[in-house]
């Protein structure tokens, strides 16, 4: 089976077959340096997180992975100093393999996303939408004063930024709606 690097879609692609001989989806290194070769190798692993937009140092930060399977992301968040949870629907021997083997202190729990509000991390959902909408209102407010003063002048390009950002805000302002929804009325 030909390689990947992060960018290359896999979506539609068969690739149970290798799975089911490697035995695990990601790969890893470990304290006494041996490497498990999952069908994700370490490289790409480490790009895609390297890509994320998060800082690189988590310390005081908490982070809610969905859908852990061997648990990488999980792992490697804690490595860069974040409180994190852990979920995914089944539980996955690969995930609990490591975590002893790295005595991580990931929250691990077995439920479905739809079982978060009586997890209770329902309320950080609830927290987290209202804040983006504060971060989309702050980003859309940087963008109209950014056209304001490169020119008074009405232009239609002006129009189209300020509206693009006006209807980011409003996206936003939906979600809250759909999430708190979700969680309150499930």
């Amino acid at each position: 089976m030909e390689s990947h690097s992060a960018r290359e879609p896999r979506r539609g692609e068969d690739f149970s077959q290798e799975l089911s001989e490697k035995g695990w989806y990601h790969s890893y290194e470990l304290p006494d340096g041996s490497v498990i070769q999952g069908y994700n190798r370490l490289e790409v692993l480490r790009e895609r997180y390297n890509r994320l937009p998060i800082p690189q140092e988590l310390a005081g930060r908490r982070v809610l992975d969905i859908g852990a399977w061997d648990g990488w992301f999980s792992f490697e968040a804690e490595r860069h100093g974040a409180d994190v949870t852990a979920i995914d629907c089944v539980e996955v021997a690969n995930f609990l393999y490591i975590h002893r083997t790295l005595s991580s202190k990931v929250d691990y729990r077995i439920l479905d996303f739809f079982e978060l509000p009586a997890s209770g991390l329902g309320k950080a959902l609830m927290v987290a939408s209202v804040l983006l909408v504060l971060i989309v209102e702050l980003l859309n407010s940087a963008v109209e004063a950014t056209v304001d003063r490169v020119s008074l002048e009405h232009h239609r390009l002006a129009k189209r930024a300020k509206d693009i950002g006006s209807a980011a805000v409003m996206m936003s302002l939906a979600n809250v709606i759909v999430v708190w929804l979700l969680v309150l009325f499930g």
